[in-house]
């Protein structure tokens, strides 16, 4: 993209903009506030990939954050939790990332549901950053500097 405007040197990706592209004096130019909308799904897509990372527990390991790893995440913390309210022990093995299987006690259950919590909630306060940084976007440039971002 050149001053704004689409070339024949443009990268498809950038083609992704083809619904903000708007004709003005036979040059196509991509409308920026046409662009913010597409440029937020591709953050709530990126944001949606970033809670599926693993995530890590200290003192623990490296744990699977797909949905269903995050289901028994859950269920797990919580039954740790019924057993500490009502002072029963609580013990399970479990199967880490990368299959290595550890035996945690209830106080190490609800770690790592209070870890994964706060995977989901980083994923969701750094996409709040980019989709701030989109709509304060007044230039393609900026808008593609956010998505370019996105690792």
């Amino acid at each position: 993209m050149i001053g704004g405007q689409l070339t024949s040197a443009t990268p498809l990706e950038d083609r992704m903009f083809r619904s903000a592209w708007v004709l003005n004096n036979d040059v196509i130019q991509v409308d920026v506030e046409k662009a913010k909308p597409i440029a937020y799904k591709k953050i709530e897509e990126w944001r949606t990939a970033q809670k599926e990372l693993p995530f890590t527990v200290d003192g623990i390991g490296e744990f699977s954050a797909d949905a269903e790893s995050k289901t028994n995440v859950d269920g797990a913390s919580q039954a740790a939790l019924m057993a500490s309210v009502t002072s029963q022990p609580f013990s399970i093995d479990w199967s880490l990332h990368d299959d290595t299987i550890v035996t945690l006690d209830g106080t190490q259950m609800m770690a790592v549901g209070q870890s994964l919590l706060a995977h989901i909630n980083a994923a969701h306060v750094a996409a709040r950053v980019k989709f701030a940084e989109v709509e304060a976007a007044t230039t393609m440039a900026e808008i593609e500097a956010v998505l370019g971002g996105l690792n």
